[in-house]
């Protein structure tokens, strides 16, 4: 698939640029707390600290959800999101890892996506992952307060998977350029998801005084944010059906937030740096976005195709 952005190709001279267990109905933690054998799920060191009794409810909503999330045996907690009794917890499936088991989401992610935990009596906790039944019970149950109806009918894709948005602007202030990335049109960087998305890298210094895009990234498209991979590093979201890596983090980087086209999502952050959510290589006032999109036929964004 190719995408024509000759204008902004043509301005690349710019740019310098541990705990495992096995695997219908919300699964309560300490039920199962080890399972060896065929199918076997390791849960790895994740990116954010997280009690043992929430890991237990993550496993098992994990092990009951095999047939959605793939085939990956490693899996790993990238955010939580804590409002009372409900959590929202962020997990990546990884593959492809060295024995060392240290992974980063450009490389090694195969599936991510939300498990949603409930508060249950003695302190366990009740799960189940985006894309299952249970889910959607689970879902249907999130107090107003907590999320508003909107959110949770966006949040599952039981409701109707995410469709493609008909037309996408650029991700930067109107008016100005970023450079396309070296690489173009390339693998968004998921081994095992490469024929659903494609993704391609936006730069820019941001010398607005020259018609540089200032570090202020929007969103795309509409949509609601569903995914979150944040290190204490940088920080990866999926919104609607578009993921944006590389921002900085901040407090409006919440799942169920909704975006409208051209909506601040952030500023990402510049200069090198490589954490388990994203690295980069670029100079020091420099940044970019890596920019993960469907793998259509065609994709159309600011009036090409």
């Amino acid at each position: 698939m190719l995408i024509a952005l000759a204008l902004l190709a043509a301005l690349a001279a710019w740019a310098g640029t541990e705990t495992t267990a096995t695997g219908g109905t919300p699964h309560t933690s300490g039920q199962t707390p080890h399972v060896s054998g065929p199918g076997e799920i390791t849960l790895l060191p994740g990116t954010v600290p997280v009690d043992e009794e929430v890991k237990g409810a993550v496993r098992q909503a994990l092990i009951q959800a095999q047939g959605v999330v793939g085939t990956a045996a490693y899996y790993a907690i990238s955010d939580v999101q804590a409002a009372g009794d409900w959590q929202f917890v962020s997990v990546v499936g990884l593959e492809g890892l060295d024995p060392s088991m240290e992974w980063n989401l450009l490389d090694h992610a195969s599936w991510y996506g939300l498990i949603l935990l409930r508060g249950e009596v003695g302190g366990l906790w009740a799960g189940a992952v985006e894309g299952t039944a249970a889910f959607s019970r689970l879902l249907a149950g999130v107090p107003d307060a907590v999320l508003a109806g909107e959110a949770r009918q966006a949040l599952d894709p039981l409701q109707g998977p995410v469709a493609p948005a008909s037309s996408y602007r650029f991700p930067w202030e109107p008016g100005t350029s970023m450079v396309y990335g070296s690489l173009g049109v390339h693998d968004a960087g998921f081994p095992s998801v490469v024929g659903l998305w494609k993704a391609v890298d936006f730069v820019s210094d941001g010398n607005t005084s020259v018609g540089h895009a200032p570090n202020r990234l929007l969103a795309a498209a509409s949509g609601t944010l569903s995914y979150i991979c944040r290190d204490g590093t940088s920080v990866a979201v999926r919104v609607g059906d578009l993921l944006y890596v590389h921002l900085l983090d901040h407090s409006g980087l919440t799942i169920g937030r909704t975006y409208g086209p051209g909506e601040e999502i952030g500023p990402l952050r510049p200069g090198s740096f490589s954490d388990r959510c994203g690295w980069a290589s670029q100079g020091g006032g420099w940044f970019h976005v890596h920019w993960g999109f469907p793998n259509t036929p065609t994709f159309s964004a600011g009036g090409w195709t």
